[in-house]
């Protein structure tokens, strides 16, 4: 990892319209079979 990642507060004024919420999920496993366990999960909510 270069640098943790530091969320920024807003990005940009609400301006009143309707927002949607949405989450990207980054998983990292042992192996690349379907049983094989996670090792690190990372999740980022932007609007």
């Amino acid at each position: 990892m270069l640098r943790p990642f530091v969320p920024r507060p807003r990005y940009d004024e609400h301006d009143g319209c309707a927002t949607h919420v949405a989450l990207v999920i980054d998983t990292e496993t042992t192996g690349l079979e379907a049983d094989d366990p996670f090792i690190q999960l990372a999740m980022v909510e932007f609007r």
